[in-house]
């Protein structure tokens, strides 16, 4: 695995003879990240993981010559699916939820009414999500892959973590950590009590809102558990750091993720932890 400040990565089991195989494609699009994976059927195996960094202002562009060169756009899938990570997005329980007023709401929320709206349904959580849809790259998908079918990180990501910890006592707080921001989950036998994602550039940034979580919802860090997935390793800094304040704290989301082939024995799932989750749920 090469790993540095570009921030990607190429992982692919060179013994899986990719080509004489049915194979489903996955891909995750989050701002200027392209995540990708290839999932052999007759396995039930993934046999490559890659992560690009997207550095121009034209993604479509950039995305399609990154497929091309990865030959990911030239071949026939079983079945392709491609999930958009927006921070652009609300949650709303299923008891307040009116479709006509979902655009005005989004709009209240963000202040700029979106594009092209997208609603998910999160049944185990009792809500909707409704994000901000990418038509233009929606569009360059289905070209591309006329079966392709469409998805929220978000919406796949509670269901996943209520699922998950559905029979859990003790409130769990779960955080994705990504470049620029990091996602919060609040979960306790109540279900989901809190999501939402802020900007942070540093470790300290992470856990001031971790810690104002806890205090808003009157927890003891001592007493509360921290999940956490991204670009931290076990005993990076930042998770030094969450030791000093939280009495258990774990570098994985806690969910169910897909058997990876020894090709690919090297990588971190914590790093790509909504891919896989896509990929554990639509597969």
């Amino acid at each position: 695995m090469v790993t540095g400040k570009s921030n990607s990565f190429h992982l692919v089991d060179e013994d899986a003879s990719l080509p004489q195989q049915e194979l489903q494609l996955f891909i995750e699009i989050h701002e200027n990240q392209l995540r990708s994976a290839l999932l052999s059927e007759e396995f039930d195996l993934l046999v490559a993981v890659r992560n690009d960094k997207l550095e121009t202002s034209d993604p479509v562009l950039e995305i399609e010559q990154i497929l091309k060169d990865q030959k990911l756009i030239s071949r026939d899938y079983s079945a392709v699916h491609i999930a958009f990570k927006s921070q652009k997005q609300c949650l709303v329980p299923n008891g307040f939820f009116q479709e006509e007023e979902a655009t005005n709401l989004f709009q209240k929320v963000h202040g700029t009414a979106p594009e092209s709206l997208g609603i998910r349904e999160c049944k185990e959580a009792k809500l909707k999500v409704i994000y901000q849809r990418q038509a233009g790259l929606e569009q360059f998908f289905l070209n591309a892959y006329p079966n392709a079918q469409f998805h929220s990180s978000e919406a796949l990501l509670i269901e996943a973590l209520i699922h998950r910890n559905r029979f859990v006592q003790n409130p769990k707080l779960f955080i994705d950590v990504e470049e620029n921001e990091s996602r919060f989950y609040l979960l306790s036998k109540k279900g989901l009590l809190f999501c939402n994602a802020f900007p942070t550039s540093s470790d300290e940034d992470v856990l001031y809102h971790a810690s104002n979580i806890a205090k808003q919802y009157q927890l003891d860090g001592q007493h509360l558990e921290a999940h956490i997935s991204g670009p931290w390793k076990i005993n990076s800094p930042g998770i030094q750091l969450f030791k000093k304040y939280f009495a258990y704290v774990n570098v994985n989301m806690g969910l169910e993720y897909v058997k990876l082939s020894k090709g690919l024995s090297a990588l971190r799932k914590q790093e790509v932890m909504s891919l896989l989750n896509l990929v554990a749920c639509e597969s």
